[in-house]
């Protein structure tokens, strides 16, 4: 809270920029119609669209919708409640002209088969429609939209890594890019890619554990920042959400769990992990076709309370587990129970 304090009034004016500079695209065509652009950031350059040219690019006003919500949350901590009401009403306001102008995109530019990286460039790379599931939560994980451009993704990709679809570097492999590819799958529930992405991840990382920014396909050598702190710290991330991820209002454990770290003998431990919710602790231990689960929350001052609380198990190890002991009591398991709600 001191923290927050100290820096709102950063944030504060931040979420006024956004709404000062979104309403510079407000304007009609010459036909007296909202442009497709009506709403959204003004013209822009992003890497990441594999061009050098200004314009519209989509991945930078879905961080504006993530960092919008982010605002109001600072300031209804704060009880700046004159703020929580512009700034929702900024959020509203702009989630709906953002998202006519993705949708029509998708038809036009995307020729309803991707979100394309601006209005009108079918060509651009689309890496920034990560953003708009993870970190960013704009659209919701199996939107179609979401879906299909995922799908383009992965057919375009090598060695299950990221991989550039237009000319800055030739088709090259991108690390830190295959983490946010990784968390849309977990949080769309995909979880055979999420294991796919995760290990290709691991198993492309230099002998001293850490990873280029890049890696070119034909020399396998790695270019860019090296090593990699953007990456290192994506990996971190990618690591402890497959143990505990705040999933919204939902406190999903183990979620990202591979069925290969819960073989025989398996003991999976997570401790004092900090989470909005409070902090985890967790023990799920195998033996044979049973399991034992440990797991105790610790409420922290000014923390919320998570809607649900879920543990999930691989499906192809609940067809080795007959049952689970959870907190001292047992009970029985089926392969069709995924998903445990244990609070």
């Amino acid at each position: 809270a001191e923290w927050l304090l100290r820096n709102y009034e950063s944030i504060r004016r931040g979420a006024l920029w956004i709404k000062d500079a979104t309403a510079q695209t407000k304007k009609f065509d010459a036909g007296g119609k909202r442009p497709i652009t009506w709403g959204l950031l003004p013209k822009g350059v992003s890497e990441d669209t594999g061009s050098s040219a200004e314009t519209y690019v989509y991945e930078h006003d879905f961080w504006v919708a993530f960092g919008l919500r982010e605002a109001i949350k600072a300031a209804e901590r704060l009880d700046r409640h004159d703020d929580v009401r512009w700034m929702t009403e900024a959020y509203k306001e702009f989630s709906v002209d953002l998202l006519a102008s993705v949708r029509r995109a998708y038809d036009t530019t995307g020729g309803g088969k991707y979100i394309p990286g601006d209005p009108f460039d079918p060509e651009l790379d689309i890496n920034g429609d990560l953003a708009a599931v993870y970190p960013g939560r704009f659209l919701d994980p199996k939107d179609p939209m979401m879906k299909s451009s995922l799908a383009r993704i992965a057919q375009h990709s090598q060695e299950y890594l990221y991989t550039w679809f237009k000319t800055l570097n030739n088709g090259d492999m991108w690390t830190y890019m295959t983490v946010d590819w990784a968390m849309c799958s977990l949080l769309a529930d995909d979880l055979s890619q999420f294991y796919k992405l995760y290990k290709s991840y691991v198993a492309h990382a230099s002998p001293t554990n850490g990873w280029p920014e890049c890696i070119y396909v034909e020399s396998r050598l790695g270019t860019g920042d090296t090593p990699h702190g953007w990456a290192a710290a994506s990996y971190v991330l990618l690591h402890r959400n497959a143990f505990a991820h705040e999933n919204e209002n939902y406190l999903e454990l183990c979620w990202g769990v591979h069925p290969e770290w819960l073989v025989e003998g398996a003991h999976i431990s997570v401790r004092q992990a900090p989470t909005r919710f409070g902090k985890v602790n967790l023990d799920l231990k195998r033996s044979g076709a049973r399991l034992a689960f440990e797991y105790p929350l610790e409420p922290v001052a000014g923390q919320v309370k998570p809607r649900e609380v879920r543990l999930h198990l691989p499906v192809s190890v609940l067809n080795e587990i007959r049952s689970i002991r959870m907190n001292g009591t047992a009970r029985r398991l089926s392969p069709d129970e995924p998903v445990i709600r244990i609070a």
